[in-house]
């Protein structure tokens, strides 16, 4: 029973205890209404996750019609107060596609068990493709980066991987003060690939690090324009499938660290 309570406190509702149906004690009927608890959460969060997943679907494409319009009349003359109206319906509409992207991703990687679509590669490599992609974004917030990068080759899902660093790059580089530094760390440690990425921005408070990996949950409201609150999440589901580990490390005004461990062995 306990064990079977611990498995839906932490979101698997996929559990049945075994009854003893000779018996008509107050332990069996507890376990009784346990196991259909447990068949009821099981059926909404089945059902939650079919609404969000078919909402998200069918608001792509409308979105998208949005956006493409959107920039093409940003390509026509325009007076000056209807550039700025189609500037923000363009932003806005684009921020609303990355947001149903993750929320789609989000749905299938928690009703993922396994890691498929493995391949080699190296983390290092791609630590480095995350940095060009965001080489704009640094050189217009004047922040620099720092570099310790050693050589670690993994076989796992690339794609995966890859969304790891590119959103706590993008997170570190959205918190960071203006010519301020991020430092990006990689190496094996314990038959560990051990990735690091501090910025010495805004950091967080205890209470802000206790929910950053909820959905939707967006600690410095003055930032909530420039995310979704599903970054994280996304991360800490696929750092949890690879069974590898994400620690924090910030305080308020100091900036943050975070540090992801990904065994070795299990990605083979």
């Amino acid at each position: 029973m306990t064990e079977g309570t611990n498995k839906v406190a932490g979101g698997d509702f996929n559990v049945s205890i075994p009854v003893d149906i000779s018996k008509h004690d107050e332990l069996n009927q507890l376990t009784d209404s346990f196991n259909k608890m447990a068949r009821e959460l099981s059926l909404i969060n089945m059902l939650n996750s079919d609404f969000i997943n078919n909402v998200s679907h069918e608001f792509k494409t409308p979105i998208s019609s949005i956006q493409g319009f959107a920039t093409v009349m940003l390509g026509t003359d325009l007076t000056d107060d209807q550039r700025e109206y189609a500037e923000i319906i363009a932003h806005e509409s684009a921020r609303l596609t990355r947001l149903t992207s993750n929320i789609l991703s989000l749905t299938k990687l928690e009703n993922q068990i396994i890691v498929t679509e493995k391949e080699p590669f190296y983390i290092d490599e791609q630590i480095r493709h995350s940095y060009l992609l965001f080489q704009n974004e640094l050189a217009q917030n004047n922040i620099e980066i720092d570099f310790e990068l050693s050589t670690i080759p993994y076989t796992g899902n690339p794609e995966l991987i890859q969304q790891i660093w590119h959103n706590l790059l993008g997170n570190a580089i959205k918190f960071s003060n203006g010519g301020g530094q991020i430092v990006i760390r990689c190496s094996v440690d314990d038959g560990n690939a051990v990735v690091s990425i501090k910025d010495n921005g805004i950091g967080m408070d205890k209470s802000t690090v206790t929910h950053i990996y909820d959905k939707f949950y967006q600690g410095d409201r003055s930032h909530a324009g420039e995310g979704n609150g599903l970054g994280l999440s996304l991360v800490n589901r696929i750092v949890e499938l690879c069974d590898g580990t994400i620690d924090v490390i910030s305080e308020l005004g100091k900036g943050t660290e975070f540090i992801v461990k990904l065994p070795l062995s299990s990605g083979m």
